[in-house]
This record gives C-alpha cells, sequence and structure tokens, in this order.
C-alpha cells in the first residue's frame, strides 16, 4: 500500500532548510521564505512534524469536524477544550524523545492521579485540575526539600473522569525499604494484568501504603487527597487515588536501560487519542502536557544544521522511506494479516518530515549520503549541461 501521494507545488526561492537532530528523532524542517506583501501567493499550511501532513485535512476541512461553538450560539472554546490537536500530539512526542531522562535518577517512576467516581463536584473543569497539579507541585517541593524533575499529560476516560500522569524521579530521601515495597508491587500487578486481564487485574491490587512504599506512599495519598478536598469525606479516594508504578524491575535494568527507549515508549503512552477527548461542558482544559525541572537542566537536547535545497531534498527523500517503512511494519504487522490503519496521506514534497527512533548516529550517516547524492546529481547536470553549452 503506498503511504504516500506526493502533491508538487513550486517552493519559495528564499526558503532555508535545516535538519534538527535529537536524542530520539530527526526532523527536516524548512524555514519559509514567502516574501512580504499582498502580490504574494498563499504560502502553504503548516505540516504535521511527524508524517508532513497539513493542518488543514486534504479536502480543505478542519480536523475538528462540524459548526464551531460560535455558529452553535454558545461560548468559543478555550485552549484544549475540543480535545488535543495533532499538532500539540507531535509537540509532546518531540519533547519526550528529546529530554535527558538520566536527570531523573535511578528510580523513575510513573504516578497517576485519579479522581473519585463523582468526579464532577470534585473537578468541575479544567481551570480546577490544573489548580491541583499545580498543588500537587508545590506540595512535593516543600515536603521533600528538592524540585519535581519529570513530566505529565492529561487524560480522559471513556466514562469522562479525567485524570493525570506523571513520569517523574522518586524523591532521594524515599529508603531502600520503601522502594522495594513500590517496586514488589509493580511486578504484582503486572503479573495479576496476565492472568485476570489489565481492569480485572488492577482492581484486585492492594493500594499503595504502608507496606507498598511506606512514608512516602502514605504522604502522597494524603497530600492528593487534601489537595482534591476528598480527605474524610471519600474514604476509597484516599486509599486509591494515587497509583505509583516504577519503571525499571531490578537495578540492573535500571543501569543498562536506553532511556530513550524508555521514553519512546513513554510518548506513545501519553499520546493514545481517544484519552484526549475532554467531556461536553469541560471547559478551560489548557496545556495537555508540561514538563518540570527547567532549573536543574531538564530541558530539551536538540541541535539544528543547515542545509542546501539539494540536500534537503535527498534527506527528505530519505526519510520519507523510513516513515514510510515504519508505518509499513505499524499496520500490517510481521504476519501481514492485519489491515492497515494509515490510509493514502497527501502531503507537499519540500515541506519537511520528521522520523521518530533515528538519533545523532543515524542523523550523521544520513547527512553524509545526502551531500554525496546530492554532489553526485549536481556534477551530472554540470556534465549535461556542458556539451549543450559549447
Amino acid at each position: 500500500m503506498q503511504f504516500y501521494k506526493p502533491l508538487h507545488r513550486k517552493p519559495w526561492a528564499q526558503d532555508r532548510f535545516g535538519l534538527v537532530v535529537s536524542r530520539g528523532y530527526v526532523q527536516l524542517v524548512r524555514h519559509s521564505g514567502r516574501p512580504k506583501g499582498r502580490g504574494s501567493a498563499r504560502p502553504l499550511q503548516p505540516l504535521d512534524p511527524e508524517l508532513g501532513l497539513s493542518e488543514t485535512d486534504p479536502d480543505g476541512v478542519d480536523s475538528p469536524a462540524g459548526p464551531s461553538a460560535e455558529e452553535d450560539g454558545g461560548p468559543a472554546a478555550g485552549r484544549g477544550d475540543r480535545g488535543q490537536s495533532r499538532r500539540s500530539r507531535n509537540n509532546m512526542r518531540r519533547l519526550f524523545m528529546s529530554l535527558p531522562w538520566e536527570l531523573l535518577g535511578p528510580r523513575p517512576a510513573m504516578v497517576s492521579l485519579t479522581y473519585p467516581g463523582d468526579w464532577k463536584q470534585w473537578v468541575p473543569d479544567g481551570r480546577a485540575m490544573e489548580a491541583h497539579r499545580r498543588a500537587f507541585e508545590r506540595r512535593w517541593v516543600r515536603r521533600w526539600g528538592e524540585p519535581l524533575v519529570g513530566v505529565w499529560a492529561k487524560e480522559f476516560q471513556q466514562s469522562g473522569r479525567p485524570h493525570m500522569h506523571l513520569y517523574i524521579g522518586l524523591p532521594s530521601q524515599l529508603s531502600d525499604d520503601e522502594f522495594e515495597g513500590l517496586r514488589e508491587r509493580t511486578l504484582m500487578r503486572h503479573r495479576f494484568e496476565r492472568a485476570l486481564g489489565r481492569y480485572q487485574g488492577r482492581a484486585v491490587l492492594r493500594p499503595i501504603g504502608t507496606r507498598y512504599g511506606g512514608e512516602f506512599a502514605m504522604w502522597i495519598r494524603t497530600a492528593w487527597a487534601e489537595i482534591v478536598g476528598t480527605s474524610g469525606v471519600v474514604k476509597n479516594h484516599h486509599a486509591r487515588g494515587v497509583d505509583v508504578a516504577v519503571m525499571f524491575w531490578s537495578d540492573e535494568v535500571a543501569v543498562a536501560a536506553d532511556r530513550t527507549r524508555v521514553a519512546a515508549y513513554l510518548a506513545r503512552e501519553a499520546s493514545k487519542w481517544r484519552q484526549k477527548c475532554p467531556p461536553e461542558g469541560f471547559v478551560g482544559v489548557g496545556q495537555y502536557f508540561g514538563r518540570w525541572g527547567r532549573k536543574v537542566g531538564f530541558n530539551p537536547v536538540v541541535e539544528e544544521v543547515e542545509v542546501d535545497r539539494a540536500v534537503a531534498e535527498e534527506l527528505e527523500r530519505r526519510l520519507s522511506r523510513w516513515v514510510g517503512w515504519k508505518l509499513y511494519v505499524d499496520s500490517y504487522g510481521a504476519s501481514r494479516t492485519l489491515r492497515p490503519k494509515t490510509g493514502m496521506i497527501l502531503r507537499h514534497w519540500g515541506d519537511g518530515i520528521t522520523a521518530f527512533g533515528l538519533g545523532p548516529e543515524q542523523a550523521a550517516r544520513l547527512l553524509c549520503w545526502s551531500e554525496t547524492a546530492a554532489a553526485r546529481k549536481a556534477a551530472r547536470a554540470d556534465r549535461q549541461a556542458g556539451p549543450l553549452a559549447s
């Protein structure tokens, strides 16, 4: 199956191209050189960073189909109220793939913060949810005396109940016994999920507490219940409102693990489309993801190298083949019995593309191959133009 249907449109003469290299992705970007003035033609639409897709669908209709809130007579939808956009999901994926995850320390974990079943009275809108997230960060810093380092993502269950996932480093004051209790519970959770299924396995799993997590577990349970306001009111939320799962099952795995591959897994888990749609009436969602730890250096590690147009064409051709191959494998699988999930994609050559799963070493080889191919084609064109000129 063909995943790309190339559309050709003449680019601007002043366009500049760059190769962005990060720890987990390689991106070819185009900096538009559209001339200023009313007489210039309409520029190309900005493209989806992963596949070179326009933010407008091929038929010219915006992705959130249907009339706007203003046309219906209602208030205008705020940022994130209609769900996380495709551009935002790709920005989140690029952020996750470019962060120095080693700064989380030897004990990274995924912390899930949930709300009670009757969640609407505790978190009526996205502004309250954002206030809870900020309050959790402040409590963490006050209690443990160190900055919170990691990323966070907002999600919604099928029923509409909101929750948050935090991928963070556990505090250094956490004792070995407390951490081993959390690790034991994480291993138990995986055994229950394999035997009973994901949801039933988690339902029979004992909550974090004195046995699994010790003082840290009891503190985070109490802190979250007090932030939401259910402390002393909804007893079950104090026990089940927080879940902690360590990322590595042994110290040896933690030392040998490739943190960039772990980040790729986290990015896929955090970018599920079905969990990025807030329920009707839940407004003020704002950002769907973010990070903590800027002051300690937890920032994206990226580098951009300027390339000329001929090299950019060669790079785009190679990166397109890579993305097409990944789409083919992900859609069909090794058995080739699955129907592809991705149909034919319309994109314009020359507008850039992002290939996730490539790093600096692969980028260096791609750049070398592309420069060699561009030079070879330029030399061939000069030889062919020589007899004609004479």
